[in-house]
């Protein structure tokens, strides 16, 4: 596909960016159909053939305070040690929703910067455990994307 000047797929302008790989553990701007806008959103697993993607969405603000075991789902992430956050986060294990990757990757490439960092393995792990271990995950979702199979490795 040719390149038009000055566009941010040109490898010769100024504000190229190159297309991140995405995969489990990335961090995009990406919409939430949960929360009706664009939110912070974190790719937790894939399916075997790569074709669906797991995702969960952070919130600034601890949500359900007053449901107990909704906001024993809410994974605490501070802001300091994490680039991508402006503030400490929360990111929502009790509805996970689950995205096409081919969407995801179609948006980051008409737009990288939509990307904004990979989670550490540690980190991602607590938060798919807390997924996995969920009552109102199906299991069907934990088999469907290997959730407990990623803790293994």
């Amino acid at each position: 596909m040719p390149f038009s000047p000055g566009s941010q797929n040109n490898p010769g302008s100024k504000h190229y960016f190159p297309t991140p790989v995405i995969k489990p553990g990335s961090v995009i701007h990406s919409y939430s159909n949960q929360a009706g806008k664009i939110k912070r959103t974190i790719i937790l697993a894939t399916t075997d053939d790569g074709v669906l993607a797991l995702t969960a969405y952070f919130n600034t603000t601890k949500p359900f305070k007053h449901i107990k075991h909704l906001a024993a789902l809410q994974f605490h992430l501070k802001a300091e040690g994490n680039k991508f956050l402006e503030y400490d986060s929360y990111v929502n294990c009790a509805h996970p929703e689950v995205k096409q990757m081919e969407e995801i990757r179609d948006a980051v490439k008409r737009k990288p910067s939509i990307y904004l960092s990979d989670l550490d393995k540690k980190k991602l792990d607590k938060i798919r455990t807390t997924v996995m271990n969920s009552p109102t995950v199906s299991r069907r979702i934990v088999k469907q994307f290997g959730l407990q199979d990623y803790l293994l490795k």
